[in-house]
């Protein structure tokens, strides 16, 4: 008759280390959900991001295709070549400040005008949120590249 009662005495305080097992897997569970979900709030925000990037480079596109051809100089940035154009030239200069505002960490804006073909090639980049995370350099630095021809 001793037997059971001693067999529930070893067994005492087992389901209590059960218990403890299972909220340390449960906790790096949830640790390992948690960093799931910073890498995709990164991401979406990368995202968003780019957009806005794409955003702002057609705005200089458009800018550029509604007005005359031999004003194309003038939408170039840094300023390159001659512009006979004040006013255009400002809107290039305001353009390229607000994009340098928007994108966030080093940015850079540039358009450069190829003559022989006509062509406008707008590029921006900037440092993302994924790249200062991964300690990259700016050689992977994200960018968007929008080509638009200011021929008629």
């Amino acid at each position: 008759m001793r037997t059971p009662r001693t067999r529930r005495h070893a067994l005492r305080g087992f389901g209590m280390l059960e218990a403890l097992i299972a909220m340390v897997v449960l906790v790096f569970g949830l640790l390992g959900m948690s960093r799931f979900q910073a890498k995709v709030v990164k991401a979406g925000t990368d995202g968003q991001v780019r957009l806005q990037a794409l955003r702002m480079a057609d705005q200089l596109a458009n800018l550029v295709r509604i007005d005359r051809p031999a004003n194309a100089a003038c939408y170039t940035a840094p300023a390159a070549g001659t512009c006979d154009n004040a006013a255009a030239r400002t809107l290039t200069d305001n353009w390229r400040t607000a994009t340098l505002a928007a994108l966030p960490g080093t940015a850079t804006a540039t358009s450069t005008l190829n003559a022989a073909n006509g062509r406008l090639t707008i590029r921006l980049g900037w440092t993302g949120k994924l790249q200062q995370d991964a300690g990259e350099d700016d050689a992977n630095a994200p960018y968007v590249e929008v080509v638009t021809d200011v021929r008629f």
